[in-house]
């Protein structure tokens, strides 16, 4: 499967309220499978909610809650690419359920084609939502309907790749300038793109650090700091100001702040894959 893409609708303002899913994969570039599913939220539901998506509690009454659901789509959130439109909400509305029913997390990278149709017609419409969308690419939407949504989405992607004439979504993503989240039992960090390359810098990738995001804890003794932030962005790191999970390393050099340093230590101790390095080690990388 190259990738799914989904979609949540919730009966009142929680999270942990989601009463229907929308699901469509996709392999080879083409639709394989286009399902949807109502879930018992066990939870009251809204009438702005209702108003929004009509779904009703006699509609969700012989529903599945999520768990009963889970267990149908589990597959396909393992080791897999997800897509949804303004993906924060959506990944959110999954781990609040996950966490809810204390069920084992999915093992995904995410991604968002809200962010994506921000890039790819910037200037040509008045806003990104999905109805929007959808009227500028010809294609019928019924807003809210949790499969139609994730058929959009499909659309966004397709036409993305034509217009950057990219294979995949990895390569789309890639050409985009934005970066997958994460979702799995030791890392949750968002999809985005504010990891911004400076364009007079000349890029030349290095391997063990192109794309990888990097904090840099302290000063440098072998040479300045801006000149080691101009190495690092020549070799296509992104550099983050502060410690989070998204990193993939955290570069120890003089005068650390301590308080920093110990929140990365504790974070890798929960189970973050960042790594923490010192200068030398940096160095080799960057020759490597």
């Amino acid at each position: 499967m190259d990738y799914i893409a989904f979609d949540f609708e919730t009966a009142n303002k929680n999270l942990t309220s989601a009463c229907s899913i929308g699901l469509v994969g996709v392999s080879n570039n083409k639709i394989a499978f286009a399902i949807q599913y109502l879930i018992n939220p066990e939870e009251e539901f809204s009438d702005y909610n209702i108003n929004v998506h009509h779904i009703t509690p006699k509609l969700v009454a012989d529903a599945g809650n999520f768990p009963c659901v889970w267990e149908k789509i589990r597959p396909y959130f393992t080791n897999t690419v997800v897509f949804a439109h303004n993906v924060a909400f959506d990944i959110k509305v999954l781990k609040a359920l996950i966490d809810k029913y204390e069920l084992e997390p999915p093992q995904v990278k995410f991604g968002c084609t809200w962010k994506m149709a921000a890039k790819l017609w910037k200037d040509e419409l008045k806003n990104h939502r999905l109805p929007t969308l959808a009227a500028h690419l010809g294609i019928n939407h019924s807003p809210h309907d949790a499969l139609s949504d994730a058929k959009v989405c499909v659309e966004i992607i397709t036409r993305g790749q034509k217009i950057t004439s990219t294979s995949d979504v990895n390569s789309l993503y890639e050409a985009l300038g934005i970066r997958f989240g994460r979702y799995d039992s030791y890392r949750f960090f968002p999809s985005n793109y504010i990891y911004v390359r400076k364009t007079a810098k000349t890029i030349v990738k290095n391997k063990a650090l192109n794309d990888k995001i990097i904090c840099v804890l302290g000063k440098p003794k072998t040479m300045t700091k801006t000149q080691l932030t101009d190495k690092l962005l020549s070799q296509g790191v992104f550099i983050e100001k502060s410690i989070n999970r998204s990193l993939d390393y955290v570069l120890v050099l003089g005068n650390c702040p301590k308080a920093q340093l110990m929140t990365a230590i504790k974070l890798t101790q929960q189970g973050a894959s960042m790594k923490i390095i010192n200068e030398q080690e940096l160095l080799a990388m960057m020759l490597g």
